[in-house]
């Protein structure tokens, strides 16, 4: 409002800096929930760049190109209804998959998404496929902002450290196995947190699937610990390995060094103790500086949004098939601190109808065994026709503290689609089966 052409602010949401030139632009009004929630997704949708526009997506061969692909485009309309597309000419693909898939993306409870600004109804989307690489979004719903900030704050936490070797075959699981057991024998040290993996054979994914036997495998270790010293120790012994283990090993990486870690601790203040200050600068050097207050708002008393009912089908028949969860399903995952969401997708209203009492918490927990610790949530998405699940302590604490291959939880949609199952023979009769 002070018109600034250049904007240099601290920590904001991905969202805001979406939804921030729509309310300039269109001059929408600060309690317009429904307007500020449709900002929201629009960020949401956008704010992984080409995630939307067929990056990351299980069915990725449905993108004829990677090469030049475009970033996604918000075509906003005052409503606050717009349209998903992308740069004509660009590789890449924008249709109702690549926009559902993004919108489960590091998703909560899709009824409850807050955010600094308002609180946006995942559950209340509407999406509609209007030609090549265009999708529509409407029906948004918002609900007033909460009465408290979500804060991020930083600390020192320690040191750690990873590296890697290469093992190569034959019998490359064998020697992995007894190279990790003589590396961490001849160490000799405790450490707050240590991890191997053995990247090439399955290690990223729950143990049901574990892969056969492969030519090569990156034995990577990973320690974390407040001692400083006894990390460096750990990255000069690494590279002694190769010279004293089994038969084909080779250095990939030079010698770990220590890195400090940065750890990141959320908490909750009232919105009504915080201040913003803002400087403006113009071409001749005049600064001025004013502040901004912010109040505290709760949630008010308003006719609850008219959302999607689930589809009545006809029930699935027919004999039970075998297959896979990727013949009926796509998904996406991603984190939520030390908890990893999957969104699981149904290809079809009969699918979704099956899906519902199939997939249940208990059984998505069991498939993760061994790598989700605390319990699993499920929410429905009767109007995506998908599942969101939050797997808590999946991530090895999350963030900069993980000592995982995958911290952010980006492969566990697909682990999960992997995922054995038999279901009514008709179900794949709705779609075309997902080539794998």
């Amino acid at each position: 409002m002070q018109g600034c052409q250049i904007i240099v602010t601290g920590r904001v949401t991905d969202t805001g800096i979406t939804l921030a030139p729509m309310i300039f632009e269109f001059g929408w009004k600060s309690d317009d929930w429904d307007k500020i929630a449709a900002g929201i997704v629009a960020g949401h949708i956008i704010e992984c760049g080409t995630q939307s526009s067929g990056g990351n997506i299980t069915d990725w061969r449905d993108v004829k190109t990677y090469d030049n692909i475009g970033y996604p485009i918000i075509e906003m309309e005052k409503s606050g209804e717009f349209t998903v597309t992308k740069h004509k000419n660009t590789g890449g693909l924008v249709s109702e998959k690549t926009v559902k898939e993004q919108l489960v993306y590091e998703m909560g409870d899709p009824s409850n998404y807050i955010t600094p600004d308002g609180v946006a109804r995942f559950d209340s989307i509407e999406l509609k496929d209007e030609g090549k690489n265009r999708v529509r979004i409407s029906g948004i719903k918002g609900e007033p902002l909460t009465e408290l900030f979500k804060i991020s704050m930083s600390y020192n936490d320690g040191w750690k450290a990873s590296g890697g070797i290469l093992i190569s075959g034959p019998d490359t699981y064998q020697k992995a196995k007894v190279a990790a057991a003589a590396f961490w024998k001849r160490l000799g040290l405790k450490f707050e947190q240590t991890r191997t993996d053995m990247i090439g054979s399955g290690s990223i994914w729950p143990k049901s699937l574990e892969s056969p036997e492969t030519n090569e495998i990156i034995l990577q270790f990973g320690v974390r610990d407040q001692n400083k010293n006894k990390i460096t120790e750990f990255g000069k012994l690494l590279s002694s390995l190769i010279l004293s283990g089994p038969s084909g090993m080779a250095v990939i990486s030079g010698r770990p060094r220590p890195s400090q870690v940065v750890a990141y601790w959320p908490a909750l203040m009232k919105r009504d103790n915080a201040t913003c200050q803002v400087l403006t600068l113009d071409c001749d050097g005049q600064r001025n500086s004013f502040s901004i207050s912010f109040t505290s708002e709760t949630k008010s008393s308003k006719s609850p949004a008219r959302l999607a009912k689930k589809a009545k089908v006809k029930k699935a028949a027919g004999k039970l098939k075998a297959g896979i969860l990727q013949d009926l399903c796509y998904a996406r995952s991603g984190d939520k601190g030390d908890t990893c969401n999957v969104g699981v997708l149904a290809r079809s209203p009969q699918i979704y109808d099956w899906l519902t009492g199939y997939l249940t918490a208990a059984k998505v927990k069991a498939f993760f065994k061994g790598i989700t610790l605390g319990k699993v949530v499920r929410f429905e998405l009767d109007n995506l026709e998908g599942l969101n699940f939050l797997l808590e302590e999946s991530l090895g604490g999350g963030g900069t503290r993980s000592l995982m291959v995958d911290p952010q939880g980006k492969t566990l949609a697909q682990a999960l689609l992997q995922m054995p199952i038999k279901a009514p023979s008709s179900l794949w009769n709705k779609t075309k089966k997902a080539r794998r």
